[in-house]
């Protein structure tokens, strides 16, 4: 990396910065930011114009006539609209002179207008917001176990291969009383509340139900 471009911080930064400025027509009106993007106040040696502009985009002043811009200048214009190209968008305003202003763009794919920085970092695809929503997922079997369970008031009492007995039946918990059965899927149906429920339930999966209609014993 040549010495235009050093960026460290505190003193040497500093000074870095304000002869990268100097060797490109510009006088500091003010101490250098610290942040690299902030816009730094500078006045040129040439016309005397005033402007602020970030480090990052640190090119010679075209002294106020377009048709005569510096050739730093139409590289960094070339280079912008080649990164926002690239990514989908197509201007719908001029270049705005620099890299981290924003950029008013619009996708070619979609038509979505947005303001976007052009900087590697900024100038991304677009997500097409109003494009179709993407197909649903399809529920899995024991998504739809889930939420057939929900719907008829129990908690799984285990989870993934765990939930299902050797002999094809389920631990459920009734999210009302609290009552642990063991349960056949070919007769699941809403809990009765009565009796105490089937012995030996799995050790430290129970659940308390909500206190308002928890059963009374």
């Amino acid at each position: 990396m040549s010495d235009d471009h050093k960026t460290n911080y505190g003193s040497d930064r500093a000074r870095d910065a304000e002869r990268l400025a100097r060797k490109r027509g510009w006088e500091p009106q003010e101490p250098v930011p610290f942040q690299r993007n902030s816009l730094w106040l500078l006045k040129c040696t040439t016309c005397g114009r005033e402007e602020r502009r970030s480090i990052l985009a640190l090119i010679e002043c075209d002294h106020g006539d377009s048709a005569n811009r510096s050739e730093a200048y139409r590289r960094l214009e070339q280079t912008a609209y080649e990164r926002v190209r690239a990514a989908g968008w197509e201007p719908i305003e001029p270049y705005p002179g620099r890299l981290m202003a924003r950029w008013r763009l619009k996708c070619t794919t979609c038509g979505h207008e947005v303001g976007r920085q052009t900087t590697p970092a900024k100038a991304r695809p677009c997500t097409h917001p109003g494009a179709q929503p993407k197909e649903p997922k399809p529920e899995s079997p024991a998504e739809a176990r889930k939420r057939r369970h929900k719907e008829l008031g129990w908690w799984e009492m285990n989870s993934g291969d765990e939930a299902i007995e050797p002999d094809g039946r389920m631990w459920l918990q009734c999210r009302a009383c609290g009552l642990c059965w063991l349960i056949d899927p070919a007769e699941e149906r809403h809990c009765k509340h009565r009796g105490v429920g089937d012995p030996n339930p799995p050790r430290g999966k129970k659940r308390k139900p909500p206190a308002s209609r928890r059963r009374r014993r």
